[in-house]
């Protein structure tokens, strides 16, 4: 089983046995041409963590991609997923089955994120909870009644696009979605320019900046947390889900998580529960072996699909 976490600047891969046992793992910076350069760029993976496994590179008997944005089973294609060129231009199923030379499902990162937490994380006991990935973008994975929550197009969990934090009529909201331009890496750091910080040149470094003992990094916290606690009372709001898992990034880091839970502690009603993801920047991935696994299996027992999957 393979299984893939792609991200604008991430690729995280997984090797496992047909038990779930995970042989080989290898994380490298996504190539950024897109499209069908990430396609070899995952053969090439799986291939060499193949080699290492002392497995034949032929012997994959299924793959998840997990990938932000939505997939559309009709055409093979991912859309809303602005920071992989291309993905809406190619059948990402045929091509990366061609070059893997098995069946490919493809779901959403944060879906999976969501699955990796239910399997092997901090949800195992939890029937109804929202994860929350903060990173580059922000999306959502839903699980209710302990089954994963897709949605009649498979865009249930999109809240890059709720009418939080910046116009969401506005040129750049209308393509990342008006919460990501307010809570994402790249407004974090704005935010933090704009406040008069200097010290750091990416997120990492507004928190790097933040232990220092610098005001704007501790502003521009205070003030993203803030942005995200609205975002994550609209959820409750909807959903009333047992608990909120922070990960991504930026949203596993205990500074935010602690500043969240401080403004949630001030809204009316019962405290809403958020921890921090358990399997941090591996949950995804952990999340699409066990698809790939669950997959294989039904294969063997015959199985149907998930409605609106395609291999």
């Amino acid at each position: 089983m393979l299984g893939i976490d792609l991200g604008g600047t991430k690729l995280h891969a997984a090797l496992a046995d047909a038990a779930g046992t995970v042989l080989g793992e290898a994380l490298e910076p996504t190539d950024p041409r897109g499209g069908l350069a990430i396609v070899a760029q995952i053969g090439a993976l799986r291939d060499r963590l193949a080699r290492e496994a002392g497995l034949p590179i032929g012997g994959l008997r299924c793959a998840v991609l997990g990938s932000p944005g939505v997939f559309d089973p009709r055409s093979g294609r991912i859309g809303i997923a602005p920071n992989i060129p291309d993905f809406d231009r190619i059948d990402i199923v045929e091509e990366l089955g061609r070059r893997l030379g098995c069946p490919v499902q493809i779901e959403n990162d944060v879906n999976l994120a969501a699955m990796g937490e239910q399997w092997q994380g901090c949800c195992k006991e939890v029937r109804d909870f929202a994860f929350v990935a903060l990173g580059t973008g922000i999306g959502l994975g839903l699980v209710l009644d302990g089954r994963l929550v897709r949605g009649a197009r498979g865009a249930a969990g999109e809240i890059a696009f709720l009418p939080i934090g910046s116009d969401p009529a506005a040129p750049r909201a209308r393509l990342h979605g008006a919460f990501e331009t307010a809570v994402g890496s790249a407004a974090i750091l704005e935010r933090y320019r704009g406040l008069g910080g200097s010290a750091a040149k990416d997120v990492r470094g507004v928190f790097d900046a933040l232990a220092g003992g610098d005001e704007a990094a501790a502003a521009t916290l205070d003030e993203t947390a803030r942005l995200l606690v609205q975002g994550l009372m609209a959820v409750r709001a909807v959903v009333d889900p047992a608990l909120i898992v922070l990960g991504g990034s930026i949203g596993v880091r205990e500074e935010l998580v602690t500043r969240v839970r401080n403004l949630i502690a001030r809204h009316p009603g019962d405290l809403l529960r958020v921890e921090p993801s358990m399997l941090g920047s591996r949950a995804a991935v952990i999340g699409a072996v066990g698809a790939a696994l669950a997959r294989f299996h039904d294969g063997l027992l015959g199985a149907a699909q998930p409605a609106g999957r395609r291999s």
